[in-house]
C-alpha cells in the first residue's frame, strides 16, 4: 500500500528530496491532480500450508501452486483531501501434484476506493479509507478459481507519522473487510516503516494480519486455491527496496512470506515493480 504523499512541509514523499522515485506510506493522499502509477510482476509459490491448527502441512499427493500474476495499482488526487485508487491484476495460477494439473488464467479480483484525509497535524496524518472489490473476469466454479467470486467491501483506519526531517515514517492501519456470500469477514491490521537511505535509495518493512471473524457459511474450505479459503487467516512480512532513477520514476523489488496462518498457502510472493509519481 504505497501512496502518494501530499504535504511539503513534513517532507514525507521519502526521495523526493533526493529526486529519486517517491516511496510511500498509506496514511497520505495525493495532491489534486497528482497521480501514482505502479505495475508490479509477481510470483508466488508453495508446497505447503497451514491448517486450521496453525500447523504445516505438504500438499496431498507432492502438490505444488504457484500465481504468477501482472497487477496494476493506480492513484489520483481528486482534491488535497481525498484520493482515488485502484488496481487490476491479470492472473495465471497452477496447481499439480503426482496425477494431475490445471491453470487458470485471466482478470483476478478488482478493486477501486476512496481515501480521505481527516486531519493533518504536524508530522502525523490519520485518514479513512473505504474500499470495494469486485470478482474480474473468471468463473467461481472453475477448479481451480481465481478467487472467491463474490464482493467484498471495507472500511480502514490510517495512522502515518514521520521523523529525522522526513526521511523515515511510520504508518499504521486497522480494517474490517465485509465479505458477500459464503466466505467469513475479516480483521485486517498493518504496520509500516519506511525510510531513505541515500539520494537515490529507499526501503521499507510491512507487517500485516488477517484475522477471520469466522461467520462463513460453511465450515469446509471448498475452494481449489489454496489462496481464495472461506475461512482463512495469515501473517505476512514484507520487505522492499526502491531506487530512484529520476524525479518521477522508479523501481522496486521486494520478498512478502506468508510466515503463519490458518487454512492457507505457506509461501513467498517476489515482486518487481515500476513505479511513477507526477
Amino acid at each position: 500500500m504505497t501512496l502518494r504523499m501530499i504535504r511539503v512541509a513534513p517532507a514525507l514523499l521519502l526521495c523526493a528530496v533526493a529526486a529519486a522515485a517517491p516511496a510511500r506510506a498509506g496514511a497520505w493522499t495525493a495532491k489534486r491532480g497528482g497521480s501514482y502509477h505502479k505495475v508490479s510482476l509477481n510470483y508466488f509459490t508453495a508446497n505447503t500450508g497451514f491448517d486450521a491448527s496453525h500447523d504445516e502441512q505438504a500438499f496431498e499427493l507432492e502438490g505444488r501452486f504457484t500465481d504468477k500474476n501482472l497487477t496494476y495499482y493506480g492513484e489520483y488526487g481528486i482534491v488535497g483531501r481525498v484520493t482515488l485508487f485502484g488496481s487490476l491484476p491479470f492472473k495465471s495460477i497452477h496447481y499439480e501434484n503426482l496425477f494431475e494439473a490445471g491453470t487458470t488464467s485471466g482478470v483476478a479480483d478488482v478493486e477501486i476506493g476512496l481515501r480521505v484525509r481527516l486531519a493533518a497535524r504536524n508530522a502525523f496524518v490519520f485518514s479513512l479509507q473505504g474500499l470495494a472489490k469486485v470478482p474480474g473476469g473468471y468463473d467461481g466454479a472453475d477448479r481451480l478459481p481465481l478467487g472467491n467470486d463474490q464482493v467484498d467491501g471495507e472500511l480502514r483506519l490510517l495512522a502515518g507519522t514521520s521523523a529525522l526531517r522526513g526521511r523515515i515514517y511510520f504508518g499504521g492501519e486497522a480494517a474490517y473487510r465485509y465479505r458477500g456470500q459464503a466466505p467469513s469477514d475479516e480483521w485486517r491490521f498493518l504496520a509500516e516503516i519506511g525510510g531513505s537511505f541515500t539520494r537515490r535509495f529507499y526501503g521499507r518493512l510491512k507487517l500485516d494480519e488477517v484475522r477471520s471473524v469466522g461467520n462463513q457459511d460453511d465450515v469446509r474450505d471448498v475452494f481449489g486455491n489454496p489462496l481464495a479459503q472461506l475461512a482463512s487467516e495469515l501473517r505476512r512480512g514484507e520487505l522492499t527496496l526502491g531506487v530512484g532513477f529520476s524525479k518521477h520514476w522508479g523501481g522496486e523489488a521486494s520478498w512478502a512470506p506468508i510466515v503463519y496462518g490458518t487454512n492457507i498457502a505457506k509461501g513467498s510472493t517476489y515482486s518487481l515493480a515500476v513505479v511513477c509519481a507526477f
